[in-house]
């Protein structure tokens, strides 16, 4: 066996623990039991604990806090007994990577974190909005914590006192190398494996594989430039001389929509039950059925992206709200009706929001976040009542306003009233309600009567 550190222990730790064990050694988890500690911070101008317990160690010239991955004390002792070994046995390097992939120490390889304040920074230059790049940090950060094992405490949900913030640290610390293809698919299969005795369910899961993937991979995009020479090449384009790509089987084209909605009868349904009752509701259904906005549009849409005029609805960037992408900003014709329901709302209003809130927006919040949580809350709960039962009903209604739309005129139309970055967006979802049409050769040439045009 290597021969423990010659190097001098630290003043204020190793000989202090010498004088309560002088004959034992730092391979031993007794040792390690007095030594070990939960670091403190400062909240809200309270000093507290994390749960965590870490070892402050001393070795080869460096000295380091290692967390330890345990909030029992002696299941974390015998981790830093095994750690010290590692340690002396392979140096700092492979004693993190082993122990703490998290805490890496190369400053040469970029880190999670730097990553995606790079790709942050450039994609905001290139007009993807704050939104839309927290959500791929927000799939980055789930996946490499499913790598590393850092596990989803409560105090990863306290964005109020810091425990947010650490947790968020140690994936933001992991270095980007460590990030491997094999690593990667592994984590995502047990997602998977974790549903697999429901068909439903191993299906929802291989569909939220396939979106974190996806969108994990968006921080990676060449469009981004970033400044980094050697990115992992498990988010970047397979190659023939490359490692093999991530993939999710079994997640082909999503279905295609097929409406079980009836319009009508639940516009009269919402204007007999919610428009004197709860009138938040009943506007929130007009736009979304009507109009096709999303909860978020509909969450922050002001009165003077009203035109009564010229019965339009513009969806746009304000003080409060930037929209998902570039392409969902525009103007939605709507029918004169829908006008005239919510005008009869705006000698009413106490405020610039269409939906009245007592809750003020928070366009810079880390988390999904709705001024009128309970206000769709409600609404969803009336749907559900009126047999929309999928996962989220107000955005089954803005699927029924494209497939209505779809089917009257075509699926360019409905591309530019949902907004939609591209039409094969909108394709795979509708299908095209467009009358066929063709020259009429036969009454051209006199010998045959022109074709009556048939819808696909």
């Amino acid at each position: 066996m290597t021969q423990p550190s010659k190097t001098a222990p630290n003043a204020e730790s190793g000989q202090e623990v010498a004088k309560i064990f002088p004959s034992v050694s730092r391979f031993a988890a007794a040792v390690w039991e007095r030594k070990i500690t939960r670091p403190t911070y400062t909240a809200a101008g309270k000093k507290r604990q994390v749960e965590e317990w870490h070892a402050r160690i001393q070795y080869g010239g460096k000295r380091r806090w290692v967390p330890l991955g345990s909030n029992c004390r002696r299941t974390a002792a015998r981790r830093a007994a095994d750690f010290w070994q590692h340690l002396v046995q392979s140096g700092w390097d492979e004693a993190l990577a082993k122990f703490c992939p998290d805490r890496a120490t190369a400053d040469k390889e970029p880190t999670i974190g730097a990553l995606i304040e790079a790709a942050t920074t450039a994609g905001a230059a290139k007009g993807i909005s704050p939104k839309t790049l927290r959500g791929y940090a927000v799939s980055l950060r789930w996946i490499a914590a499913r790598v590393f094992g850092v596990r989803d405490t409560a105090s990863k949900f306290d964005y109020a006192t810091g425990g947010h913030g650490q947790w968020q640290a140690r994936i933001d610390n992991i270095r980007l190398d460590r990030l491997t293809g094999a690593k990667v698919q592994a984590a995502l299969d047990r997602h998977i494996a974790e549903a697999a005795d429901n068909p439903i369910a191993e299906r929802k899961a291989r569909v939220s594989a396939a979106s974190l993937l996806r969108q994990a991979k968006a921080l990676f995009s060449p469009r981004l430039e970033l400044p980094f020479a050697n990115l992992p090449q498990v988010f970047t384009k397979a190659t023939p001389t490359g490692p093999r790509p991530v993939k999710i089987e079994g997640v082909g084209k999503p279905p295609r929509y097929k409406s079980t909605i009836d319009a009508a009868s639940l516009l009269r349904d919402g204007k007999a039950e919610l428009a004197t009752q709860d009138p938040e509701a009943w506007k929130a259904l007009l736009l979304a059925l009507g109009a096709g906005l999303r909860k978020s549009e509909i969450d922050n849409l002001t009165w003077p992206q009203i035109d009564v005029h010229k019965n339009l609805i513009r969806v746009e960037t304000t003080a409060t709200f930037s929209p998902k992408s570039d392409d969902s900003e525009g103007e939605v014709f709507v029918d004169a009706g829908l006008i005239r329901e919510l005008e009869s709302f705006r000698d009413k209003a106490t405020g610039l929001f269409v939906i009245e809130s007592a809750k003020p927006p928070r366009p810079k919040s880390p988390v999904p976040y709705y001024r009128g949580e309970v206000v769709y809350d409600r609404l969803a709960g009336w749907l559900r009542m009126k047999g929309i039962l999928t996962h989220k009903p107000i955005h089954a209604l803005r699927r029924e306003f494209g497939s209505i739309v779809c089917a009257s005129a075509d699926v360019h139309t409905a591309s530019r009233q949902l907004r939609h970055a591209d039409i094969a967006v909108t394709s795979a979802y509708y299908l095209d309600g467009r009358k066929r049409a063709a020259p009429p050769v036969g009454a051209m040439l006199g010998t045959a009567t022109a074709t009556t045009a048939a819808t696909k």
